[in-house]
């Protein structure tokens, strides 16, 4: 979900951009490059000689209501959200478990609240007459429904196997609720490092979850869409225990039709957000890379690469990536953690691959979109194809990375859109970033 609001007034947009470069001058690492306090004075953010046009002021500088669905997609709304014919949720003002919600086609039983925010309430509910369980999420803001039903069926109509979202069950109204009724995931990507008390996936258990997640990038690329709100808690594992480490992206009520994503507003968490988003400058589908490369930096840390602070997070951007890739020596490890480095058994090949690792995510947090690498390029490093791992083919290491990638793969066939269509139709036409050696 969003961490900030909109910027709805231009005005403010533009105040905020000519802060931000105001602070680029000023906190240069190079002392004799930083701005002079005369110079500062006459910076265009104390001027405040900002414009914008009548249209701008008129529509707030961007419209949140995206045409999501061509007309021939999607011409009325109401065939996809129904009005129940019950009309009510057996239930009082909150939801709990033993209420009852009855859709179009069947009658749910809540077991549990899953969730709950602004958007509004997750459910796990059991289908009456079945042992079947789903999720239903139960909003009351119209306008948020319809545009995330919008989107839902718009994916699904190119994604009819579900290889890359959620499967949706139904759509239907019912008392003061616009419901949405899903198959039923396992856990986000939260959960399970919560479940692993806050114990750092291995690069070789991160790998086949950057790799389903490069597709599903890949795939919304091909169908014109953004999500917007990659993180982990976006990113739920299917079924842990029979499909180790296979996942799905959920969560498309801020997601976009990439034409028309507005520069004006602001979106995505402020721990996983791109550079562009922070300069209000023109953006792409290629800030869910960003989202994604930070998403996997979590997952090997345990804890965000960037914290959840505006300032800081513009701060990071503007004394350059660099910083972020130099590995911190012991007397810094201990002097800013309190704790002393443990000696590991990694031998060189364990090595090599989060080097391999490293050297993607450099690749995946370019500030400049441009330089960013594409989903299709992105599923050919050797990060993803093991390719650096050839020549240690029978290590225990090896093995296990491949066993876990199987994993995944082997239940993971039935796409309707094959994955190397996609890699053909997405295949980069410019040069790509070098590959950078760690």
């Amino acid at each position: 979900m969003h961490s900030g609001l909109p910027v709805k007034d231009p005005i403010e947009l533009e105040g905020k951009q000519a802060f931000v470069g105001l602070l680029k001058q000023m906190i240069c690492v190079n002392p004799a490059d930083r701005i002079l306090p005369a110079e500062a004075l006459h910076h265009t953010f104390f001027r405040s000689k900002l414009t914008v046009t009548d249209n701008e002021i008129k529509t707030g500088g961007g419209d949140r209501t995206p045409d999501n669905v061509p007309p021939q997609d999607l011409k009325d709304v109401k065939s996809e959200i129904k009005e129940s014919s019950e009309k009510e949720i057996e239930t009082s003002q909150t939801i709990k478990a033993g209420d009852v919600i009855r859709g179009l086609t069947n009658v749910y039983h809540v077991d549990k609240v899953l969730g709950s925010g602004a958007f509004g309430t997750v459910v796990q509910c059991r289908i009456e007459g079945t042992d079947e369980l789903v999720a239903i999420k139960l909003m009351t803001k119209e306008k948020d429904a319809k545009h995330e039903v919008k989107i839902l069926k718009y994916l699904n109509q190119h994604d009819s196997s579900q290889k890359f979202v959620t499967k949706v069950i139904e759509c239907f109204t019912c008392s003061k609720y616009f419901c949405i009724v899903f198959e039923l995931l396992d856990r986000t990507l939260i959960d399970l490092l919560k479940d692993r008390h806050y114990i750092h996936l291995t690069v070789s258990e991160i790998r086949p979850i950057a790799k389903q997640l490069l597709e599903t990038l890949g795939f919304l690329k091909l169908i014109g869409v953004t999500h917007t709100d990659i993180k982990p808690d976006n990113i739920m594992l299917v079924n842990h225990e029979s499909q180790p480490f296979r996942v799905k992206l959920i969560d498309f009520g801020l997601a976009y039709r990439t034409h028309r994503l507005s520069k004006y507003d602001l979106m995505q968490n402020v721990a996983y957000r791109a550079p562009e988003i922070h300069l209000g400058t023109p953006r792409d589908e290629s800030l869910d890379l960003w989202s994604l490369g930070y998403t996997l930096a979590f997952l090997s840390l345990s804890r965000p690469l960037c914290p959840n602070d505006e300032y800081e997070a513009v701060r990071i951007i503007v004394n350059g990536p660099e910083h972020l890739w130099r590995l911190k020596t012991p007397e810094e490890y201990e002097q800013a953690t309190g704790q002393k480095i443990k000696k590991t058994n990694a031998g060189q090949t364990e090595v090599n691959d989060f080097h391999a690792f490293l050297d993607l995510l450099k690749q995946m947090l370019c500030v400049n979109p441009a330089d960013r690498i594409l989903p299709a390029a992105a599923l050919e490093h050797r990060f993803i194809t093991m390719e650096h791992l050839a020549d240690a083919r029978n290590s225990l290491y090896v093995e296990k990375a491949h066993e876990i990638m199987m994993g995944v793969e082997g239940r993971n066939t039935n796409s309707s859109a094959p994955i190397d269509e996609l890699k053909d139709y997405l295949r980069p036409t410019g040069k790509c970033p070098p590959s950078v050696n760690a």
